[in-house]
């Protein structure tokens, strides 16, 4: 949606619904080094970015929830929406944005119920008037989607890590060359550490491509890179079908994070292109008439409940999200259950 245009209520909750999120996937693995850094003396640090907004999102939280529940009629929006002198980070980013997270879903499942009178609620304000509620949360998506805007600029300045290096993308299952460049970015041992879940939201049309390479190469949207760069050959992951609303397929992550910018996958922004990549290869597949409705088992994972019931399939927005090892074993077994059933029928 073009938030040049007016939003709609619905708009707006999807939105600010969003934005924990969409926060979570940019700074995703950020050290203090990377929060402390800053474009230039005049700018703030990315930490201090990051902490302006998590803090204009609680005060604008608290703001809409006392006009519902309270009949707050007077509020100065601006040092809400906008707060000055907010300082860096005074705690670990990881969990500010769990915190954030827990008050805007509260807020938002207020924002669910209200009715076209509760959305055109008058607050005053001593320098704007008169502001519906919905003018309110119009404001706060144009002001958040702004700072999610810097906040990934910024990201994609940050220097490269000093043990990363040039190499080259192994032969094996390798993509069709590019003009551009492709950089292996982890060594993709697993260094000790436990497997790592991963869901992908694929549209269709993307995992109808994933397909046609013979699930042998994966990518993922500009803005997961830190997302990719954690991931460990032997890691699983899982698809999440769009439109079907269905679970289609597992497979395992068998190379480490590389660039590559050769066109597969699509989505609306001309400019996207899907450039993390790894190599899988397939463990469970499904043919599309035998894949897994969501809505058959998502009232048994743990990811889903952090979502209201009624509104379960916003656990499924986004591109790439991870889980615990239960819940992808819940949607693996209901997978291969399928498949079984499958080379059944097939005789």
């Amino acid at each position: 949606m073009e938030l040049e245009e007016e939003l709609s209520p619905a708009d707006a909750v999807l939105l600010m619904s969003s934005v924990p999120e969409r926060i979570s996937d940019l700074v995703y693995g950020l050290d203090e080094a990377r929060l402390r850094y800053r474009h230039g003396p005049a700018f703030p640090t990315l930490g201090g970015l990051i902490a302006h907004l998590l803090e204009s999102g609680t005060r604008v939280d608290a703001l809409l929830r006392r006009a519902h529940l309270e009949g707050l009629d007077t509020a100065d929006l601006s040092s809400a929406i906008d707060p000055l002198q907010v300082q860096d980070l005074d705690r670990p980013l990881q969990e500010a944005v769990d915190d954030f997270a827990r008050v805007r879903r509260r807020t938002v499942d207020l924002m669910h119920g209200w009715g076209k009178n509760e959305w055109e609620r008058l607050v005053s304000d001593p320098h704007a008037g008169d502001v519906t509620l919905l003018d309110i949360c119009r404001r706060v998506s144009r002001h958040e989607m702004a700072h999610i805007v810097q906040i990934r600029n910024l990201t994609a300045l940050l220097p490269e890590p000093e043990d990363l290096g040039p190499q080259s993308v192994p032969a094996e299952g390798a993509a069709a060359k590019s003009g551009r460049s492709r950089r292996r970015r982890k060594s993709g041992k697993a260094e000790g550490r436990a497997s790592q879940y991963w869901m992908v939201v694929s549209s269709p049309d993307n995992f109808r491509k994933t397909r046609e390479h013979g699930f042998t190469i994966q990518g993922l949207k500009t803005r997961h890179r830190r997302r990719v760069e954690s991931m460990r050959v032997g890691d699983r992951l899982l698809y999440y079908v769009t439109g079907r609303m269905g679970f289609a397929a597992t497979v395992t992550i068998a190379s480490p994070m590389y660039e590559d910018h050769t066109p597969i996958w699509k989505t609306a922004r001309r400019d996207e292109d899907y450039p993390w990549r790894v190599h899988i290869r397939p463990d469970v597949l499904l043919d599309e008439a035998d894949w897994v409705p969501a809505k058959d088992i998502a009232y048994r994972l743990d990811y889903v409940r952090k979502w209201p019931p009624e509104h379960w399939t916003l656990a499924f927005q986004g591109h790439i999200h991870m889980l615990n090892r239960n819940d992808f074993s819940v949607i693996e077994d209901a997978i291969a259950s399928n498949a079984r059933r499958q080379r059944h029928l097939a005789g």
